[in-house]
C-alpha cells in the first residue's frame, strides 16, 4: 500500500474516532411528574375552550393532530417527558414553519398539554449542534382534546394549510429570472438575500429542476391513493429553505421522507419509546418483515447521473472510491464516514480544515501538506468514479427515483413501508422486485431528470 493510501486509512480511522465520541443525554425513564408540575389547573374540557379563546376550534384541530404525531414516541403513563424540535418535518407540515410550530407549543402549554422541563438541549455531533426542548406531555389533557373534537365535529382537514400550493406556481422562464434568483439551487451553503421570498425560490427550482413538480405531485397521488388512513406514512416531498437569523437563505435542501423515518432502529435519545420495529409489528400485524436495502445510494445515484448505468447491490462502491481495497470491515466502515465528507464537504482545502479541526493530534505525526494531499488524491479519485459532487441535489433525484420504485412495489398490491433508501414489507416478493425494477426505472428516469 502506497504513503497516500496508508494516510488516508488513517485519516479515516480518526475522523471516524473523532465523530463516534460524542456522548449522548438519555431521558430519564424513571423520573415522575404529577399535574401540579404544570401551569394551569385544566380538569375539564371546557377550561380547555376557554384558555383558547375565540379560535379554539382551529387550535383544538392542530392540537389534535399535534398530539397524534407525538403519540409513538411517549410512554404509557398519564406523563411523560420527550423532546420536541420545532423544525421536525411532520410538525412544519400541520404548522407552516417552525415559528409556528413554536406558537403552536405555547398553546400546548397554556393548556397544560406541555410542560417545558429543559430550555436548551443540544443533540448531535459537531459544533452546530441540532437544538430542541424536553416537555412533558399530559395524557390526560390530550384526551380532552380528542374528545372536543368528536363532540363538535372539528377535523384536522377543515384547519390544516394545503400542501399543494406548488400546483399554482407561475413557472418563470430563464431569461426572466432575477440576479438575486440566479444562484437558487439545491445546495448546502447558498447566501441569497433575504428580501427573496419563499414563494420566489419554489418558482426557480421548479424551473431549473424540470422533475421537481412531477414527483411533488406524485408523491401527493401515492399519499392521497395509498396513504390517507396512515399520517404517519405519507410522504413529506418539498423544498426545505434555510434562513439564517438575519433572513438571508443559507441552505435548500429536499429528500422525501415520511414520520417513521424519525424513529430509530433502536431507542435513543429523542424517541426512547417506540422503535422502527414496534411500528413494523404494529403496521404488518406481527408478520415477518422483508427488507430491501439499496446499499451505498448516494454514490450509486450519482453513479447512475454520470454515466447512465444502474450498477447492482452486487458493486461495492467502497471499494470502487477508495484509494485502496479496503482490508477489513472496520476498515471499510472508517472510510464510509471519511467518504461522506469527501462528497459534501466542498473544497480540498474545507475538507483538510475539518478534519485537522476534529483530530488535531494529526499534526504531531503528519504535515498539513501531506493530509491536504491526500484529501485531494481521494476526492480526485472519487470523482473519476463516480462523477463531481452535486451537493444536496443528490437528494432530490434519489427521491424521485425511489418514489417510482414505491409506486411501482404498491400498485402490485405490496403493503409497503419506505426509509430513504429502505423499503419494508410482509410480503416475501420484495427483495426480488425490487432487484428487478431498479434498472429499468433507472433507465428511465436518467431520461428525464434534468441535473445543475
Amino acid at each position: 500500500m502506497d504513503y497516500e493510501s496508508e494516510l488516508l486509512a488513517v485519516l479515516s480511522h480518526e475522523f471516524y474516532r473523532a465523530t463516534a465520541c460524542n456522548k449522548k443525554r438519555t431521558i430519564e425513564t424513571g423520573r415522575t411528574f404529577t399535574q401540579a408540575s404544570f401551569r394551569n389547573n385544566v380538569t375539564k374540557s371546557e377550561d380547555i375552550i376557554a384558555l383558547l379563546g375565540r379560535q379554539w376550534r382551529v387550535h383544538v384541530a392542530h392540537l389534535c393532530r399535534f398530539t397524534e404525531i407525538i403519540e409513538p414516541h411517549i410512554g404509557e403513563s398519564y406523563y411523560n417527558e420527550l423532546f420536541i424540535s420545532c423544525t421536525a418535518p411532520l410538525l412544519r407540515k400541520i404548522c407552516g414553519c417552525p415559528k409556528s410550530v413554536s406558537n403552536l407549543i405555547k398553546l400546548g402549554i397554556k393548556i397544560d398539554l406541555l410542560c417545558c422541563t429543559e430550555n436548551n438541549y443540544f443533540y448531535g455531533k459537531g459544533k452546530k449542534k441540532n437544538k430542541c426542548k424536553a416537555y412533558i406531555v399530559n395524557r390526560c389533557v390530550a384526551s380532552m382534546l380528542q374528545e372536543l373534537a368528536v363532540q363538535y365535529n372539528i377535523t384536522v382537514s377543515d384547519y390544516q394549510k394545503s400542501s399543494s400550493s406548488h400546483n399554482n406556481i407561475t413557472i418563470p422562464s430563464c431569461s426572466s429570472i432575477s440576479c438575486n434568483l440566479q444562484k437558487v439551487r439545491f445546495r448546502s451553503s447558498l447566501r441569497l438575500p433575504k428580501e427573496v421570498t419563499n414563494n420566489e425560490v419554489l418558482q426557480v427550482l421548479i424551473s431549473r429542476y424540470s422533475c421537481l413538480k412531477h414527483y411533488m405531485d406524485l408523491a401527493q397521488e401515492i399519499n392521497a391513493k395509498y396513504y390517507e388512513q396512515n399520517e404517519r406514512l405519507k410522504i413529506l416531498f418539498h423544498p426545505s429553505i434555510h434562513r439564517a437569523k438575519s433572513g438571508t437563505i443559507t441552505k435548500i435542501g429536499i429528500r422525501a421522507s415520511n414520520a417513521i423515518c424519525g424513529l430509530p432502529k433502536h431507542a435513543d435519545e429523542m424517541h426512547p419509546y417506540q422503535t422502527r420495529g414496534d411500528f413494523f409489528s404494529e403496521y404488518f400485524g406481527g408478520a415477518p418483515v422483508y427488507e430491501y436495502d439499496i446499499k451505498s445510494s448516494i454514490y450509486r445515484v450519482a453513479y447512475l447521473l454520470h454515466s447512465g448505468e444502474w450498477l447492482g447491490e452486487e458493486v461495492d462502491f467502497y471499494s470502487l472510491m477508495c484509494l485502496h481495497e479496503p482490508r477489513n470491515k472496520q476498515e471499510r466502515e472508517e472510510y464510509k464516514k471519511l467518504a461522506m465528507l469527501l462528497y459534501f464537504g466542498g473544497s480540498v482545502k474545507n475538507i483538510t480544515a475539518r478534519i485537522i479541526a476534529r483530530c488535531p493530534h494529526l499534526l504531531e505525526k503528519y504535515s498539513k501538506e501531506s493530509i491536504t494531499e491526500t484529501v485531494k488524491a481521494a476526492q480526485e479519485k472519487m470523482t473519476a468514479e463516480i462523477g463531481r459532487s452535486m451537493n444536496t441535489e443528490i437528494f432530490l433525484h434519489e427521491s424521485c427515483l425511489y418514489m417510482d420504485l414505491l409506486q411501482n412495489l404498491l400498485s402490485r398490491g405490496l403493503k409497503v413501508v419506505q426509509i430513504y433508501d429502505g423499503f419494508y414489507s410482509d410480503d416475501p416478493r420484495l427483495p426480488d422486485l425490487c432487484r428487478e425494477l431498479l434498472p429499468c426505472l433507472a433507465r428511465t428516469y436518467v431520461g428525464v431528470a434534468t441535473t445543475d
